[in-house]
Order: structure tokens, then C-alpha cells, then sequence
């Protein structure tokens, strides 16, 4: 177990970056042979009275926990770029409710989401009920379409992918 402390000790920077996987090394013992001693090292962000508590209870099973601050403010701070809000993604597929029934429409767009609703919306006021299976519904039953409430299922930029995707939810 010291050889363990020590090699922590030594490197202590490539440690916190292989959080669960064992570290193996090489080591003279008395006899001369060269034996691989295996060492159990977790990382974990270190918590006054938690780590410790938890160091305890994982030692009776040879687990050596090093502690580190791996939710630091810098990691924080480097993720400047906003989150796209997800109307404006493209590669999406997304559901469309009914307002007065359980009818649902599944439908993909590799463009922007914004865009995909409003040529929807678009096909509703001109009546194409060939290329738009959702206006077809609207005008047989006079029901309408609850625009307020689109749900991105998933989003991805590959086409076949994308495809495939939609059909899941379908």
C-alpha cells in the first residue's frame, strides 16, 4: 500500500486524469523477481468530512481515492460560447401536437427548427395537403395544430442518422 501513496505522490497531475483505471507498475522485490504491484486509484473531488468518510469505506476493498477539484471554477469559466436555444438547431426531430385530439406529428428538418414550423404553418394558410400530412389532418377534422408547444425529441446533423431517428419516434 505505501508503494501505492508514493506512486500518487509522484504523479499526482496524470492520477486525476485516470479517474477508475487501475495503474500497474513494475517493482524489484526481495528475491529479484519483477512483480506488477496493481493499484486501485478512483479520483474524486474532495468535500471536507465526504472524501474522508468516503476513503474510509472504500479502503476494506483496496481503493486508494485521490482527491482533486475536478469541478473547478477555470472549467467553468472556459465554456464561454452559449447554448443554442433548441428552436434554433438544426438537425432536429421534433413533435407536433394536435390541440383537440391525441394526434401526433413526427417530423425531421436539417435546417433550423424555426424555419421547418414556419413553412408548416406556411402550407397550412395555402392548404397543401399533398406534401403535408398535418394539414390534411387539420382540414378533414377542422382541428388545429398546438404551434406553442413544439418538442425537439433528439437533434443531429447526419441525414440517415436523423431518418432513422424519426422513425423511432414515430
Amino acid at each position: 500500500m505505501e508503494r501505492c501513496i508514493s506512486q500518487v505522490k509522484k504523479s499526482w497531475n496524470d492520477q486525476l486524469t485516470k479517474k477508475s483505471a487501475p495503474v500497474t507498475s513494475s517493482s524489484l522485490h526481495e528475491g529479484g523477481e519483477n512483480e506488477a504491484v496493481v493499484c486501485n486509484r478512483w479520483g474524486l473531488t474532495y468535500h471536507p468530512n465526504i472524501f474522508e468518510e468516503i476513503k474510509r469505506k472504500v479502503k476494506q476493498f483496496d481503493i486508494e481515492l485521490v482527491a482533486g477539484n475536478y469541478a473547478n471554477l477555470k472549467r467553468q469559466l472556459t465554456h464561454v460560447k452559449d447554448v443554442t436555444p433548441l428552436q434554433e438547431v438544426k438537425g432536429a426531430v421534433y413533435k407536433l401536437n394536435c390541440k383537440d385530439c391525441d394526434t401526433v406529428y413526427v417530423g425531421e428538418t436539417g435546417q433550423k427548427l424555426t424555419s421547418r414550423i414556419y413553412r408548416h404553418q406556411l402550407a397550412g394558410k395555402n392548404k397543401d395537403v399533398e406534401h403535408y400530412p398535418l394539414v390534411e389532418h387539420c382540414l378533414n377534422t377542422g382541428h388545429s395544430t398546438d404551434w406553442s408547444n413544439v418538442e425537439v425529441l433528439t437533434s443531429e446533423n447526419n441525414r440517415t442518422k436523423r431518418k432513422l431517428m424519426e422513425s423511432f419516434f414515430y
